[in-house]
């Protein structure tokens, strides 16, 4: 005797059993491990016998069972204020019978004091109690789905939202996507956002570890030597900035009042000699910094200010390239100066709940520093790093880099912008190789 469970996902064997006896015999069938969702279910019988001739179905019998619990409750409850409006959605829900969604919405004195259905996963509110919804006012409210057959699931988690103008850093002044700095509006800019479309379509985490792992191996291996001859140096830290002239708007720096004055930023520089002997590195550098925005409103009489809510998540993604010198000269030199001129590439992605935006800013930097030996210290370690590693030398580093990064691409040419201004003095510290 098999018996089978089939929940239209697929048809699978709960029980087989070899039977000796006639007559009845009675099963208990256990269904708790396969996750049944509402809806119609399957259990068919086949009773087969096995001799001499082979194997032969003598009899089967199907019948259907009506699976009907409670639905969960609705999850991913978020809401996004808007003026003089806001707007509720939520994730898809895993119930197959879900018929509708209910949602209560009011004031925190009674987030139930209305509600609407929808058969969709977002809902657009702009009148609370009869009135229009108010900019600087809180609401609240809760989510239910209905199933066919009318049961109610718990409610969601509550939501609060404070309708208002809001501010959206990136968008005061357009400054266009990175493809289009870059290539402009050419076949190129064209191809890539048809592929750009087709990966938004698709879970993108796991794509964007596996380009980082790929990119990193290319990287390595360019800069990478058979024997440790010293011809590529290596940077790696972290420092500090201020972003005092950007995103000035009416006297006011809102990138500072959204996202803070000091910003943290990695360091990371790869560099490969171009010339023997003489110590000028052709290099790569990157200082990469994710910052997590408070939201901005206007306020009735026109000011902008900060809320408490953190709305928006901007990265920052500087990209250098140019000459660095690195000027040792002497076997153990102690004390190494660095010269670095690069152009620069400001690539900035900021997100809110209800959009985003891409662009680049670009620009001059010049950056110089000192690095400290410290294979006098550790000789032992010095010696692992040689054999194992290849690196020649060790230091502990302190950069400063001035940058004028505020140009944007207008047509066929980069026109300075007063809003987009990341001119600022950098200071990092960190350690250093030499490989």
């Amino acid at each position: 005797m098999r018996i089978a469970f089939d929940d239209s996902y697929g048809k699978r064997y709960i029980k087989e059993e070899q039977i000796n006896q006639d007559g009845e015999i009675n099963y208990k069938l256990d269904l708790q491990n396969f996750f049944i969702s509402d809806g119609v279910i399957l259990i068919s019988f086949e009773l087969s016998s096995t001799g001499t001739s082979g194997y032969t179905v003598i009899s089967e019998l199907s019948c259907q069972l009506i699976y009907d619990d409670y639905p969960k409750a609705p999850s991913g409850i978020q809401a996004i204020p808007k003026e003089s409006a806001f707007s509720v959605r939520w994730n898809k829900h895993i119930d197959r019978d879900i018929n509708k969604f209910r949602l209560y919405f009011g004031f925190p004195e009674s987030c139930s004091s209305e509600n609407i259905e929808t058969s969709t996963y977002e809902v657009s509110i702009t009148y609370v109690s009869g009135e229009k919804v108010k900019n600087g006012a809180k609401y609240c409210g809760f989510v239910q789905a209905i199933d066919n057959g009318g049961k109610i699931s718990p409610n969601s988690e509550t939501f609060y939202v404070i309708p208002a103008k809001t501010f959206k850093f990136t968008e005061a002044e357009e400054f266009g996507c990175i493809i289009a700095n870059i290539f402009g509006e050419s076949k190129i800019t064209y191809y890539l956002r048809a592929i750009r479309d087709l990966l938004l379509k698709i879970p993108g985490g796991k794509f964007l570890v596996r380009a980082y792992y790929r990119l990193s191996h290319y990287i390595i291996k360019a800069f990478r030597k058979e024997a440790f001859a010293y011809d590529s140096i290596a940077f790696i830290g972290a420092g500090i900035t201020t972003f005092n002239k950007l995103g000035i708007f009416q006297g006011q720096n809102l990138f500072q009042l959204a996202y803070g004055k000091k910003i943290i930023l990695a360091d990371i520089l790869i560099g490969r000699k171009i010339i023997n002997q003489v110590p000028i590195f052709i290099s790569f550098r990157l200082n990469p910094s994710i910052l997590q925005g408070k939201r901005l409103i206007f306020s009735d009489s026109g000011e902008i200010i900060a809320t408490d809510e953190k709305f928006s998540t901007l990265i920052i993604m500087p990209s250098s390239i140019g000459p660095t010198l690195f000027l040792d000269f002497l076997e153990e030199q102690i004390f190494v100066p660095n010269l670095g001129i690069f152009f620069s590439g400001y690539f900035v992605f900021e997100s809110y709940p209800d959009s985003s935006k891409i662009g680049a800013v670009f620009g001059p930097s010049l950056s110089f520093g000192a690095n400290i030996l410290l294979d006098p210290l550790d000789r032992r370690s010095e010696s692992i790093a040689k054999s194992e590693y290849g690196i020649e030398n060790s230091y502990l580093f302190v950069n400063g880099t001035f940058s004028t990064i505020n140009l944007i691409r207008r047509g066929l040419s980069l026109k300075r912008s007063n809003y987009f201004d990341f001119s600022s003095f950098y200071i990092s510290g960190g350690v250093s190789f030499c490989f």
